[in-house]
């Protein structure tokens, strides 16, 4: 399957609008030559044609009036109104191609008059900016990303069937050895920082090893719901500006953890590969959230 990225859709969809604005002021524009000298291909369709007023007659009570246009080609077709203008007024008039039955001579039956034809450029331009505000909104629905759905609450205590899983769960190709292995009370000690003390380390505990930035080195002690931000949950890179407020979650569910993305502007990645929804995170994944860089390992 084919994806696009945001910006690739947004400049494609504003290629469209030009294109569509382009072609509504040239759509239906004619020059009276081509009226006089093909009136059968023009009959009863609506044109736009502008030009010079040359003569006018006043229209009666019951009896519409008229004027000679005269456009850039030289050449002359009878336009009939109702409120013809004056000799030498500059037009743009949008009217009904009709022939005359007994001379077949074509002429214009008259909708609507402008002054030079601006109000239409200025309509076209309207249509194509709210045509392009409904394309980015679309592509911003479309391309949010959408939350994972919850898991099942797990009580506090393993049940024997999560540690048989556990027990017997095979090491994956990505197992990495772990360079350095600290006590739960170290770590706690390292980890418990501004963590509220109700929170408890899982009964199968991880922790995240930071190898890039200012905390690089420091060992994070997981508990049951971590959220990774520069300004909001349990663990904190307040340093790097690529780190969203609320920017990831790890949970430990069922004897495995998950890591969730819930920012919606800076990506974060698990092995150089973007995390879309949810991905369950293996002994050794390098996880990177802006410039930051974090490993992943089990303590037991």
């Amino acid at each position: 399957m084919i994806r696009l990225s945001t910006k690739k859709i947004l400049l494609f969809s504003a290629a469209l609008v030009i294109i569509f604005s382009l072609g509504a002021l040239a759509a239906d524009k004619a020059f009276v030559s081509d009226i006089v000298t093909n009136p059968s291909r023009y009959i009863n369709m609506t044109v736009r044609l502008e030009g010079r007023v040359e003569s006018s007659n006043p229209a009666g009570p019951s009896m519409p009036g008229s004027y000679v246009l005269v456009d850039d080609s030289y050449e002359r077709i009878v336009v009939y109104t109702f409120d013809p203008p004056a000799p030498g007024t500059e037009l743009v008039v949008e009217g009904l191609v009709k022939v005359d039955p007994n001379t077949q001579v074509p002429y214009i039956q008259e909708m609507d008059t402008g002054g030079t034809g601006n109000n239409f450029v200025i309509y076209a331009i309207i249509a194509g900016v709210i045509v392009l505000l409904l394309i980015v909104v679309l592509v911003i629905i479309l391309t949010r990303p959408q939350k994972a759905p919850a898991r099942p609450a797990t009580t506090a205590g393993p049940t024997p069937s999560t540690v048989s899983s556990d027990a017997t769960r095979p090491a994956t190709a990505r197992t990495r050895p772990r360079t350095e292995k600290i006590s739960e009370t170290e770590a706690a000690a390292i980890a418990g920082k501004g963590r509220a003390k109700t929170e408890k380390v899982p009964s199968k505990p991880a922790q995240l090893e930071v190898l890039t930035g200012t905390k690089k080195g420091e060992l994070i002690l997981l508990v049951a719901e971590n959220t990774i931000g520069r300004d909001k949950g349990n663990i904190l890179f307040p340093d790097d500006r690529g780190v969203s407020g609320e920017h990831a979650r790890i949970t430990y569910e069922r004897g495995n953890y998950y890591l969730t993305n819930v920012s919606l502007t800076n990506p974060v990645k698990v092995n150089g590969n973007a995390v879309e929804e949810e991905h369950e995170l293996a002994e050794g994944d390098e996880i990177l959230l802006g410039t930051i860089k974090v490993k992943f390992s089990l303590m037991g």
